[in-house]
């Protein structure tokens, strides 16, 4: 009952504001400036005399675009508008559910796509499609999002992690991290990457070698449309198995500065952006952010075992020149630590204390150099850091000391640095190609104390090793109607001179201009995790070995067909079919042992390896997506699937992951108080039905033995927790005065309370088994001030 308690707590705060508000604002109409850079698809440069227009605005507001490909429409009232982008030579482009608030000028950055017909036979095309990514050689399992549907989907936290496992076939974490399971294969092979360049995992309170966390370190305020793709990918990507994120920050208002604030239960940050010197192009974007839970759980209003601290800093800073082209500068970086008392569930005894800290900062240099109209050269150099800390203390029997039984300082530093070169070789032909190497520096320490108080070492290696990697890759359109991809990727892991090439092609078929089939294929690799390759494994003898240091690359093979179609000006329909053939993969090396690292969850591995694992991942998937218009939107996406794997012991088996179907439900409606769009309700709702995860049984008596869990690995994930249902809400509350916009924002994640088993694992403490559960029922409100 208590949370119940603490919604009527919010939900009353909520009302108040929104009741003083409805009093005082007036019926004022207010305006905002919109403008952007309209670019071509294929090349990336600035096209000239395009027309940008409010549709349905009277009078009519438009603008065209100069040398810069820039345009500005100034006086656009506030409210949802559409725009429609024009130019001789091109299609025609809508973009339409473009929020206009009094607290910041709107920056819109589209492309468009060169018409291979006349110009007396255009067509124009007045449909959305949000499979069209901004990677202009990407044609299948692709999906681009905006920042607005990040704050805009009911239990996301502004995280943009949690936005996409709305998405057919992605599949969240029940007990609250934003891990991502991309068609049924571990969280560990996703890719993040940050302005096409690839970053360690962005969350806060990450293990090393794992790719999820709490929540992400970039706040959503940060973000342009990002881009997902989740098999099948094009030759540029690279050292990945199940899932790209590649997540685009926006450039900073270069006219005029703006700033936003926001206070809320998960966390206090501060936006700045503007330019550095007036009248000059150069721009500045930064967000700083800090828990508050810290404070809340003082005030006996949250109930954590632990109380979560973080802060992170992100920015980016843009300086076009003249005639040396573009250089950006930005990056991200933070740091968390979670300190927690362990209790006895039975008797709610101390029986323990742990200590986990985690970092991760990314600095990266980008340039991008114009040839000519139709070339480019694109370059970066990035410098990383990602680690995590870990230490478990157990209170000896009844006395009021501890000793410690676990630590953990996992640390990796990486220097990466590469060039791409872009040509649009004419309306039909573009080629894409680049090489980039990767430098990683690492320290690993890992040490468990075992029955006889003696310190077992896991991992103790400082070293350093290098992977280069390169690809190719070619657009051609044979007509209007066919486009054909194809391309090749080299990656080379220096550690042990595991290479691979990678044959990848797609194929599109516009039936006409509102539906399509296509198809793709590609061989995919991705090396394990570094924690990996250099754990410690005692061999017959009772001698520490380090088997892995020669495991070869993991690989899969990915076959997807699709069709999508727009049913309607603003609602579209998609099914696609996958099958993911995997192979090389590392299992443990004994004839009788079920260990594979496609059930893994995090990077390191207690066991000696050999690639001689295999696994299957095939189903279909289905969207059905109502574009917000007519002040409502909706979004259904289901699938089934299947997901398997064999180990050593060449038993079939389901994976942890195999759920075999999850479906998803989202609604939104604005409501405009007074007939003004100066005052704004948005109600959001989400439904997700997910099949439940699978888990092996704990082994108690071998694991009471050992002082360390072990598992009844002859019966691996026989075992199936519940199916999970969660229902999450949002209310806010938008009202604009001049100058300034403001928001308040009340969502509920798992509003029904429900607790389904997830999983089970082993207290050391109490040498019990225990099962961890859905994460219960959680509040937050957040106030928003953009000005």
């Amino acid at each position: 009952m208590k949370n119940y308690r603490i919604v009527k707590f919010i939900a009353l705060i909520w009302l108040c504001i929104f009741s003083q508000q409805n009093k005082t604002l007036g019926q004022e109409i207010l305006r905002q400036t919109v403008k952007g850079t309209i670019i071509d698809q294929d090349s990336n440069a600035p096209i000239i005399g395009a027309n940008v227009m409010v549709v349905d605005s009277d009078p009519i507001l438009g603008g065209s675009t100069g040398i810069e490909g820039e345009f500005r429409i100034e006086n656009v009232p506030l409210g949802r508008i559409t725009l429609l982008i024009t130019s001789i030579g091109y299609e025609n482009r809508i973009i339409s559910d473009v929020l206009v608030g009094a607290g910041k000028e709107v920056v819109i950055n589209a492309s468009l796509e060169e018409s291979l017909v006349k110009l007396d036979e255009i067509v124009i095309k007045d449909k959305e499609n949000k499979s069209v990514v901004s990677n202009e050689m990407v044609q299948v399992s692709g999906r681009t999002f905006s920042v607005e549907e990040t704050n805009r989907y009911a239990g996301t936290f502004n995280d943009p992690a949690r936005a996409v496992s709305s998405f057919a076939g992605i599949q969240s974490n029940a007990e609250g991290s934003n891990h991502i399971v991309v068609r049924g294969n571990s969280p560990n092979n996703i890719q993040w990457r940050m302005e096409g360049i690839e970053i360690p995992n962005p969350n806060h309170f990450a293990d090393e070698g794992s790719s999820g966390g709490s929540i992400n370190i970039l706040s959503g305020r940060m973000l342009t449309n990002s881009d997902f793709y989740s098999g099948a990918f094009d030759a540029e990507y690279g050292n990945v198995l199940s899932g790209v994120f590649d997540m685009k920050m926006r450039t900073g208002n270069r006219d005029k500065r703006e700033y936003s604030i926001g206070v809320g239960i998960l966390g206090t940050d501060i936006t700045l952006e503007g330019p550095f010197a007036k009248g000059g192009k150069s721009s500045y974007l930064a967000n700083y952010r800090y828990s508050t839970l810290g404070l809340l759980d003082n005030l006996g209003v949250v109930d954590f075992g632990g109380v979560p601290k973080y802060q992170d800093l992100s920015f980016k800073l843009s300086f076009p020149t003249s005639n040396a082209g573009l250089f950006t500068v930005f990056g991200i970086g933070g740091l968390s630590t979670i300190k927690d008392e362990i209790k006895d569930d039975e008797t709610d005894e101390l029986v323990g204390k742990d200590d986990f800290s985690a970092s991760m900062g990314t600095v990266n240099l980008g340039h991008t150099y114009f040839l000519n109209n139709n070339s480019s050269i694109e370059s970066f150099l990035s410098f990383s850091q990602n680690g995590s800390g870990y230490e478990l203390q157990e209170k000896e029997g009844n006395l009021d000391t501890y000793k410690k039984t676990f630590d953990d300082e996992l640390n990796k530093y990486t220097l990466r640095a590469g060039t791409s070169f872009l040509s649009k070789i004419n309306a039909k032909n573009t080629l894409r190609t680049g090489i980039n190497y990767h430098h990683f520096i690492y320290d690993f320490k890992r040490e468990f104390l075992n029955n006889q108080d003696v310190f077992e070492t896991w991992l103790d290696d400082d070293n350093d090793t290098g992977m280069i990697r390169a690809f190719a890759t070619w657009k051609h359109r044979l007509n209007k109607d066919w486009t054909v991809t194809g391309g090749v990727h080299y990656t080379n892991l220096l550690l042990n001179n595991s290479q691979t090439v990678e044959p990848r092609a797609s194929v599109k078929y516009q039936l006409d201009e509102t539906q399509s089939v296509f198809a793709g294929f590609g061989l995919h690799s991705q090396m394990p995790s570094l924690t990996a390759y250099y754990s410690i494994i005692e061999d017959q003898q009772g001698n520490e070995t380090r088997p892995n240091l020669d495991v070869d690359l993991m690989k899969a093979i990915h076959y997807v067909i699709g069709y999508d179609r727009m049913l309607s000006e603003n609602l579209y329909f998609k099914t696609e079919v996958y099958y993911q053939d995997l192979y090389d993969i590392p299992v443990e090396n004994d004839p009788g042992s079920s260990y594979s690292l496609l059930n893994a969850v995090d990077g390191f591995a207690d066991r000696a390896l050999v690639n001689e694992g295999s696994g299957t991942n095939y189903g279909v998937e289905l969207t059905l997506e109502k574009y917000f218009s007519k002040n409502y939107y909706f979004l259904l996406t289901g699938s089934l699937f299947q997901s398997k794997y064999k180990a050593l012991d060449k038993v079939e088996r389901n994976t942890r992951f195999n759920g075999n179907y999850l479906t998803n439900f989202l609604f939104g409606k604005e409501l405009y108080l007074g007939g003004s769009k100066n005052k704004v309700i948005s109600l959001n709702t989400k439904i997700s039905w997910t099949g439940a995860r699978r888990y092996t049984t704990v082994d108690l008596e071998a694991s009471n033995a050992l002082g360390r869990v072990v598992y009844d690995e002859a019966n691996a994930f026989s075992e199936r927790g519940d199916d999970v249902f969660k229902w999450d809400i949002s209310c806010s509350y938008s009202w604009n005065k001049k100058g300034t916009r403001q928001e308040i924002n009340l969502a509920v994640q798992n509003l029904t309370g429900n607790e389904a088993v997830v999983d089970q694992y082993y207290n050391s403490s109490s040498n019990k088994t225990e099962t961890s559960k859905q994460l219960p029922m959680f509040p937050t409100i957040m106030y928003t001030l953009e000005f």
